[in-house]
């Protein structure tokens, strides 16, 4: 598999190079101590946790010398130039890579590109592992904009094991080297334990009432950000030990503490300090206060304290119609300045930056009661500018003197553009947002993954993906990361794993063209016949030689392919007239064997509610309130066991054309898009989703599989086309 995101060079030899299961490190150049303590943590982690489950005792006695050399000269002439000068010149994160069948040599300028370095070289080696072998190679690289930042919240307790995989595992990968963590009330405060208790209790009626809190007369508030550390809060050792690991892999933290705005987790606890005192759960504390900042100052202490950061964001955004208690009225922009200047001096004090979002000092939305305070804010603080679409605004920061980063970065910004605004010096880079509870299944839902994954080429390398690289990436890359993101890895992703297809022939029941209702499907370019996607053989059924059926469907009563139902194959109608064909609930499938997993090519047949928008935030407590429900298939053992796969439109099944039509869609990560559908011009129109099942129970023989409709108010039908098994 091709390496992501996309090296400057890389050149593969004639060898194959057995993949090592243990790596004897030797540094070179004066590395730091601690920096070889890291090495030897990302190494034995990696052996142990990821390589040895995906080559399953394969090559277990292998072991490679790995050189790991700091050398100001890291890249040869005759290569250099193939790298852009700022590539090379203006950073300290350039490697190089020779991997060889007896060794391994990583070379940067400084620690920081050594341990990209590692990062490309153990991805190889994920991305090689079900071969069991990979290509000699060469590799030369460097990124191309300095900072390369995600915005995720503070994860829960029970998430903590998903975010160090997320760390390790994804955005290092990715090449991401900052975190900006926001952490909120989410931290025990031993000065201020009635903090948490306030937090708590906001967190709790959030969830009750499933939206963000109104204050007097219907006035809008922030996004509440609930689901920061689960509606709770961790132990001080907890998020310590948070921060310790994200270092360790290369990637500073810088906490996001907010501040005048989004501030609930203050105001729930010292209702004294609210803006609006009258409001029921006030979002900013009154600036003209002098209590605010003094309790501020002592959570920033507590924070620093576990943290220490080198910067710490202070939020200070979507200050909602401010200045409006009676001692601000009419003061918003002196007040919004002298609240940053004030922060900014105590942590400057500390020799701690400052870090804010950009809003406030523009002349748009909520910035339009504060911006003419600009010129008083220090120039020294970082801007996280999410109003980059306008390049006016980024001039006015520029100007200034502003060093700023596009903040909530998003794929859909064109490559020309990103290179433009990026060749601003005073632009050092972007970061990608979550704006949902830090844990797989949110993250599965909301295409917080997606976003990180295509934005990563971008940061690294300052192009935007093609749209046939595109497809590459989410099918065939997206199933290694959402493999690598869960506690055991897809059993597809497994050395030896191997593939069988399932023949359904005998229970189809549904045509190739479907348009009746909320019910339409067009299966037409689906070719018939065997295929394979990744390692997995499927086989999609011949209409021809099944009574014009191409799939299997199942419905609740209220569904039904009635007069209007049409079935095409090949563009050659059939219209079935005066004719109702009722789906049945239920489909069972014939199975007879004992198989490791399957993985189902299905679609739903409309969209329902699916969580589709980038960065939209949703205070729910269970991530399947944005799912619509479908169904779900029933596992029969021979033991008698029964287990269930629910069936959530927008979380494992989806429709045909989702993401493939529309770029501002995201493929979901637990059901890439997996066959594809071929317009007549020969780019893709859609595709089946491939969702991937492990079984647990491996040595219990699966009778059979059954197909079970749900009732859902969209009238939305699943469709199963193919079924493989894996062995």
């Amino acid at each position: 598999m091709k390496l992501y995101p996309e090296p400057e060079m890389i050149i593969y030899g004639k060898e194959n190079v057995d993949i090592p299961l243990n790596f004897q490190l030797d540094f070179h150049g004066g590395l730091s101590h601690s920096f070889q303590e890291n090495m030897f943590l990302i190494f034995k982690q990696f052996s142990k946790e990821e390589l040895e489950p995906l080559l399953r005792g394969e090559h277990s006695g292998r072991s490679m010398k790995c050189l790991l050399i700091r050398d100001n000269k890291p890249f040869s002439k005759e290569i250099k130039k193939f790298i852009p000068p700022r590539k090379v010149s203006d950073s300290n994160e350039g490697f190089s890579i020779s991997l060889e069948n007896d060794m391994i040599k990583i070379t940067g300028t400084e620690e920081q590109g050594i341990i990209q370095g590692v990062h490309t070289l153990l991805e190889l080696f994920r991305n090689n592992a079900y071969h069991g072998t990979i290509k000699s190679c060469s590799l030369q690289d460097g990124p191309f904009v300095p900072v390369r930042g995600v915005h995720m919240y503070l994860p829960a307790r029970e998430d903590i094991p998903f975010y160090k995989r997320f760390v390790s595992r994804f955005l290092a990968p990715m090449h991401y080297n900052i975190v900006f963590l926001e952490v909120g009330g989410g931290m025990r405060f031993d000065r201020h334990p009635e903090i948490n208790t306030g937090w708590e209790k906001f967190t709790k009626w959030v969830f009750e009432h499933h939206k963000r809190p109104f204050g007097p007369e219907g006035r809008f508030q922030d996004s509440a950000h609930a689901e920061l550390a689960g509606g709770s809060f961790l132990e001080k050792d907890e998020v310590c030990s948070l921060v310790e690991w994200t270092r360790a892999y290369g990637m500073e933290v810088i906490p996001e503490i907010q501040s005048l705005s989004h501030s609930y987790y203050l105001t729930a606890g010292h209702p004294e300090i609210a803006e609006l005192s009258d409001a029921l759960w006030p979002d900013a504390y009154c600036p003209s206060n002098p209590d605010s900042r003094k309790i501020l100052f002592d959570v920033l202490e507590e924070y620093i304290e576990t943290i220490r950061p080198g910067m710490i964001h202070i939020g200070h955004d979507e200050w909602r119609v401010p200045a409006l208690c009676p001692k601000c009225r009419g003061h918003a922009p002196e007040l919004f300045a002298r609240d940053i200047c004030e922060i900014h001096n105590y942590l400057e004090r500390k020799n701690i930056g400052t870090a804010m979002w950009a809003d406030g000092l523009l002349p748009i939305c909520d910035g339009k009661a504060t911006y003419t305070c600009i010129d008083a804010i220090p120039r020294e603080i970082l801007l996280l500018h999410w109003n980059w679409w306008c390049r006016e605004f980024q001039e006015r920061l520029s100007l200034r003197g502003f060093k700023m980063i596009l903040g909530n970065f998003s794929n859909l910004l064109q490559g020309d553009e990103w290179r433009q605004i990026a060749h601003d010096p005073n632009v050092l880079g972007a970061e990608v947002s979550s704006w949902v509870g830090m844990n797989r299944e949110r993250f599965a839902v909301d295409g917080t993954v997606w976003h990180m994954l295509s934005g990563a080429n971008y940061l690294w390398n300052g192009k935007k993906t093609d749209m046939e690289n595109m497809y590459w990436l989410s099918s065939e890359y997206l199933p290694q990361i959402s493999s690598r993101l869960n506690e055991f890895p897809h059993i597809s992703c497994l050395n030896g794993t191997t593939a069988c297809s399932v023949d359904i022939s005998s229970i189809l029941n549904v045509t190739s063209c479907v348009k009746t209702g909320n019910v339409k499907w067009n299966l037409d370019p689906l070719i018939p016949g065997k295929g394979k996607w990744r390692k997995i053989i499927y086989e999609i059924p011949n209409p021809w030689t099944h009574n014009h059926k191409k799939g299997v469907a199942v419905s609740d009563a209220r569904n039904e392919l009635n007069k209007e139902n049409t079935g095409s194959v090949f563009g050659l109608e059939e219209t079935v007239s005066g004719e109702q064909l009722f789906l049945p609930e239920t489909i069972v499938i014939e199975i007879g064997k004992k198989v490791k997993g399957f993985v189902f090519f299905h679609f739903s047949s409309a969209t329902g509610k699916r969580k589709n928008a980038p960065y939209q935030t949703v205070d729910e407590k269970n991530p399947l309130e944005w799912t619509e429900f479908l169904g779900y298939y029933q596992i029969n053992y021979a033991s008698g066991i029964v287990e269930h796969i629910d069936l959530h439109n927008g979380l494992n099944i989806d429709t045909l054309s989702c993401f493939i039509e529309d770029e501002t869609k995201f493929p979901l990560l637990d059901v890439p898009p997996a066959v594809r559908i071929d317009s007549l011009s020969g780019f893709p129109s859609g595709a089946l989703g491939g969702f991937e099942w492990r079984n647990f129970r491996a040595d219990d023989e699966i009778l059979s599989v059954s197909l079970h409709a749900g009732k859902n108010s969209f009238g939305i039908i699943p469709v199963l086309i193919a079924l493989s098994i894996l062995k």
